[in-house]
């Protein structure tokens, strides 16, 4: 940011004068002030002065830049938007800091995190019935102070209306009321009984300015109660009112940590239609029915909130049936990831894996091998998680059963990309989840041979249905998985390989 600082100021310059004529002057003014008003003076301004410095240029480096304090408004149907108060952001040596007494042993303490606060104290949003209900629209929204250009704010678990920097945000009330009923460490949903009590609406506050200072924020919401019409008894001298006693609410402000330890497993079960192109066969296509199982079995675990680590176990068997010859693939494999950082992370995987191409024997001493060292990023917006990662890939093909005559074995190098999608939504006001999943693979011959090339791109598509599981979930729901495959040989003729399956995919997240 620049500033500038521009003054001018013209003013005369006093000449040189002859002493005796200056003092010439002053006797004359002298004795005229003397002589017509005896007692009163007449007063002189000093000239002014020029200033030295007549321009000037502040140059203000920003650097890591803080969040600002941002206003909190509501506005509920047409109605203007309503001020509430600000957001506070402790600071150390804050002379503003809210304190409270320990009750033991009488020691102060401070808030954590940046906290709604109305006449210094922390406060509360009221969320009345009718936007619970969905009857009218209700929005929160927070505004930055207006001398900040950068600051906007995140909510979790619900993507904002709008949000502009340096602007303001603005939140759909009952989403993010509704979004506060899941636990974000565990994935688990409150019992539908805790709708209508107080919640956590949690957040972030972020400047967008290089380098930007992150906050995490709490904002409590409390449905308002909402008073029974009074009974009316028919001939009676006297009107009955039902009166709804107040309570007071004491509410905590505290971050749920993650699980030291977490297992996660997806499995899928499927049955279709298989169809292929084999040099063996010429002119006709192999057409044949498949049935397929996998299951991913992950153990995470969580060193801090910026830091985990995933040991992963991959297993499929894959048996396709057809009155031209059945062959059965049993690809498997272990992974090792490492995370790095909180929302967004960095991810560092490395896999070992015998990947069975199609119409190949697999055994220890006899299949294809599959070594990768993936990069990517894991992120989460809202109700949305996305996975990505992209990295080398070392091939090792041998020689196949069905596509005869038999070729030898071949090393290549190549690539191999992975994106995994999950989309929180609700159904019927039931939480569902989408999952989306594609990889994809592709080889060069530069080892040992210089005209082999294989391409695989397989992917699911599932709809499910979430349930609390003690401390994790459980979700399970239809799904769609399809593959292909297109392998060109340089010693023999190559094949292709399109399947289209049905079936299940289940997921299981348990806390240990």
């Amino acid at each position: 940011m620049f500033v500038s600082c521009h003054s001018h100021q013209t003013v005369p310059r006093p000449r040189n004068v002859p002493s005796i004529v200056i003092l010439g002057v002053a006797i004359l003014f002298g004795w005229t002030g003397f002589v017509m008003a005896p007692g009163i003076s007449q007063a002189q301004d000093r000239p002014t002065v020029p200033p030295s410095v007549e321009e000037s240029t502040i140059q203000i480096e920003r650097g890591q830049d803080v969040v600002q304090p941002p206003s909190l408004w509501y506005q509920e149907g047409n109605a203007e938007p309503d001020s509430l108060g600000i957001i506070r952001v402790p600071r150390t040596g804050d002379p503003d800091a809210i304190e409270y007494r320990d009750r033991d042993r009488n020691f102060p303490v401070y808030l954590q995190h940046a906290t709604f606060v109305r006449e210094g104290q922390v406060s509360e949003i009221r969320l009345s019935q009718r936007v619970l209900r969905g009857e009218v629209p209700g929005r929160i929204i927070i505004r930055p102070p207006a001398e900040d250009f950068y600051d906007i704010a995140e909510p979790f678990g619900v993507e904002p209306i709008r949000q502009e920097p340096g602007e303001e945000t603005i939140i759909d009330a009952r989403e993010w009321y509704r979004a506060s009923l899941q636990n974000p460490a565990t994935g688990q949903f409150a019992p539908a009984s805790m709708f209508h009590s107080a919640r956590e609406l949690r957040g972030r506050l972020r400047s967008t300015a290089p380098g930007g200072e992150r906050v995490r924020f709490y904002i409590v919401a409390t449905p308002e109660v909402e008073r029974p019409a009074p009974i009316r008894i028919e001939a009676a001298p006297a009107r009955v009112e039902r009166r709804m006693v107040p309570v007071t609410r004491f509410f905590t402000i505290r971050e749920t940590p993650a699980p030291r330890v977490e297992w996660i497993t997806h499995m899928g079960l499927f049955g279709g239609v298989n169809t292929a192109e084999l040099p063996a066969l010429q002119e006709d296509r192999y057409f044949a029915s498949r049935i397929r199982g996998d299951v991913t079995s992950t153990i995470r675990i969580n060193v801090n909130e910026d830091r985990a680590f995933d040991f992963s176990l991959y297993g499929a068997s894959q048996p396709t049936l057809s009155d031209d010859g059945n062959h059965h693939d049993a690809p498997y494999g272990l992974a090792i990831s490492g995370y790095f950082g909180e929302e967004t992370q960095f991810v560092i995987q490395a896999m070992a894996m015998y990947d069975d191409s199609p119409f190949q024997t697999q055994n220890f001493a006899n299949g294809d091998q599959r070594l990768r060292l993936l990069f990517g990023v894991d992120d989460k917006q809202g109700a949305t998680r996305y996975r990505l990662r992209f990295g080398p890939t070392y091939f090792r093909d041998q020689p196949s059963v069905l596509d005869k005559p038999l070729r030898s074995d071949s090393r290549q190098l190549g690539a191999s990309a992975y994106a995994n999608l999950l989309q929180d939504t609700r159904i019927a006001g039931r939480p569902f989840v989408w999952f989306y999943e594609a990889r994809a693979e592709h080889s060069w011959g530069f080892i040992t041979d210089g005209g082999n090339r294989n391409f695989t791109v397989d992917g699911r598509v599932a709809l499910k249905r979430q349930f609390s599981l003690g401390a994790g979930t459980f979700s399970i729901g239809p799904a769609v998985y399809g593959q292909y495959v297109n392998n060109v040989y340089d010693e023999t003729p190559g094949f292709d390989e399109l399947s289209l399956l049905f079936g299940l995919h289940v997921t299981t997240r348990s806390i240990l």
